[in-house]
């Protein structure tokens, strides 16, 4: 009997996978080695999706895959003889704009800066990518500025009509 060490001769992606927001995602992930390699998927700096750190398959499944979901997730292949064996695969979720405020309701007085913060995360395919347009407005009051903006980037609006 010839021991030897393991080894992923399979994974049923290459190194990076995009999904669509409420896909599901199945990866599969073939190991050899002798004695039979035990399978284990990981995530990087983070817990798997179906909260456990380790999932002891060599079939890993996302069901309703979200932005939370994505990251960095590894197989490894471990059968105690030699070093194991590791291959990662990185999930990239595509999915629209979704949008936070951080105070849904902010009071300044006429001549006062107010600072109103709006979080966006989104991911879509690069080649349909375009500035985030932003536009300001209240029902008292219309702020007739719209600003195509980078993340991170400040607006300054000088004027607003009430």
């Amino acid at each position: 009997m010839q021991f030897m060490p393991p080894r992923i001769h399979h994974i049923s992606t290459s190194g990076h996978l995009q999904v669509k927001k409420g896909s599901s995602v199945r990866i599969e992930c073939s190991a050899s080695g002798n004695p039979t390699p035990n399978v284990t998927w990981s995530r990087k700096n983070n817990i798997l999706p179906n909260g456990e750190e380790k999932l002891h398959s060599h079939i890993l499944s996302i069901e309703n895959v979200d932005r939370h979901k994505g990251g960095v997730y590894i197989c490894t292949a471990n059968n105690g003889v030699g070093q194991a064996a590791s291959s990662q695969v990185v999930l990239h979720v595509l999915y629209p704009p979704e949008i936070t405020v951080e105070r849904p309701i902010v009071f300044s007085g006429e001549g006062h800066e107010a600072m109103l913060v709006c979080i966006v995360h989104g991911e879509t395919q690069p080649e349909k990518s375009s500035p985030i347009a932003i536009k300001l407005r209240d029902k008292q009051c219309a702020l007739h500025k719209l600003a195509k903006i980078r993340v991170g980037q400040d607006v300054d609006v000088d004027n607003a009509d009430v």
